[in-house]
């Protein structure tokens, strides 16, 4: 299964690649933490023990390499990188921002455009980042889970320290009480790099929000200058749900990539957040909204050209505007995916 093929192609550096083929990976850099999350709703769905046992020593192995590699001073909190490690290979980004950036998944994404720095000694930027540190706890609890369940004591008391050394520095550190949002803070000088984006709602994965966080976090999901979740049919001045920047952002209409464009595994994962405030009225409410807006989305161009796409405009809601979304792409389906959990069909 993909699953298989993606966690067995780690490097020997022990992290899962940020690319692989026949030929060559991406040896300096990994890619977004959600494996052992993604693990863990299979074996919900399937209970296939012999699945986690093929996979979680890997991922394990995953988790050692975050907090060996890419920890960042002075704080300790979770960054992304770019290492130049052997065997050497050198696709031009490797032990640069760029580089970096391409770990993210987000590969030109504004919310890493200047002053964001690259530090080539340590092979880090220089960023606390809101959504890594997220998923890197998701993965933590992911982990706990699944080990609990194979009897693998001692790495749970490894992953239950590191998630509460972690979970403690969001939490203190990277909540914004003006804003009242989470937002990412340049290590250097310690300051706020406020760019709205979806990542900045990762930490309700984890429940790092309190309720009343969660509930001030929803002006910015619903407001129609920033991530335009809002019940389909109301007057507002967006259409779209969920763009990869707010639509007051510069880049927003760039319109290219993750400059604007709307992203099916964004949504998953901000679905997945919301869904763990189902208490909190604004934060149900927005919930569903998003799952109606993400499936409009998904149907207004499958209706009309068949067509799954690998992200999509998020002012017109087409896919076929530009020349890199792919026509036919598998994580476009995640738009329609999380109605489909909200219904228990999965």
């Amino acid at each position: 299964s993909n699953i298989i093929q993606i966690i067995k192609a780690r490097t020997i550096m022990g992290f899962v690649p940020n690319f692989a083929s026949g030929l060559k990976k991406s040896e300096d850099r990994t890619e977004p933490p959600v494996g052992a999350r993604i693990l863990r709703e299979i074996y919900n769905k399937y209970k296939d023990r012999w699945l986690v046992e093929l996979l979680y020593d890997d991922l394990m192995n995953w988790n050692d390499w975050f907090w060996n590699h890419r920890r960042l001073a002075p704080l300790g909190l979770i960054c992304l990188g770019s290492d130049p490690n052997l065997p050497n290979w050198n696709d031009g980004s490797v032990n640069t921002l760029q580089g970096a950036r391409f770990e993210s998944g987000l590969d030109n994404s504004p919310m890493y455009d200047p002053p964001v720095q690259f530090d080539s000694t340590t092979h880090q930027m220089q960023l606390y980042d809101v959504g890594f540190n997220s998923m890197f706890l998701m993965e933590c609890e992911a982990l706990i889970e699944l080990g609990t369940i194979l009897g693998h004591t001692e790495q749970v008391k490894i992953l239950t320290a590191r998630h509460d050394t972690i979970f403690k520095l969001l939490s203190s550190n990277l909540w914004d009480q003006e804003r009242g949002i989470f937002v990412n803070k340049i290590s250097t000088s310690g300051q706020f790099y406020f760019r709205l984006s979806p990542t900045l709602f990762y930490p309700m994965l984890v429940k790092a929000a309190t309720s009343e966080q969660a509930d001030l976090m929803m002006k910015h999901l619903t407001s129609e200058s920033g991530l335009c979740v809002h019940k389909t049919g109301q007057n507002y001045n967006c259409t779209w749900a969920l763009p990869s920047i707010a639509i007051n952002d510069p880049a927003y209409f760039d319109n290219n990539y993750w400059r604007g464009r709307i992203w099916g595994p964004m949504v998953q994962l901000v679905y997945w957040g919301l869904r763990e405030y189902d208490s909190v009225p604004s934060v149900r409410d927005a919930r569903l909204n998003l799952i109606e807006q993400s499936k409009q989305l998904l149907l207004k161009e499958w209706f009309s050209e068949g067509h799954v796409h690998e992200n999509y405009n998020s002012t017109t809601g087409e896919g076929d505007d530009v020349g890199n979304s792919d026509p036919f792409y598998h994580w476009g389906a995640l738009l329609g995916f999380i109605g489909i959990l909200e219904q228990g069909y999965y």
